[in-house]
Parts: structure tokens; C-alpha cells; sequence
């Protein structure tokens, strides 16, 4: 894994009221060099 300055972690169940990809979009465009994607609710197949 590459060096990283800012590293996010979100899931759905952070942003009810967003959509999952905008607020990635955004974390992105604001400079996040990696983001972890949290779910502990869907089904591994869903993830």
C-alpha cells in the first residue's frame, strides 16, 4: 500500500440521508487518498 495523507472511513449507515457514492465523490475531490468502505448489515453478497 502507497503512502497516504488522509484516510476516510464511512458506510450508508453514516450518511442515511446521502447517497454512499456522492459522499465518496466528495471525499475524494475534498483529498482523501483512501476510504474504507464500512458495512456490517448487507449480505456478502450485496458488498
Amino acid at each position: 500500500m502507497k503512502d497516504f495523507q488522509l484516510y476516510a472511513i464511512t458506510g450508508e449507515e453514516f450518511h442515511p440521508n446521502r447517497d454512499l457514492l456522492e459522499v465518496m465523490e466528495a471525499a475524494i475531490i475534498g483529498g482523501v487518498d483512501i476510504i474504507q468502505l464500512r458495512d456490517k448489515i448487507s449480505s456478502k453478497r450485496r458488498f
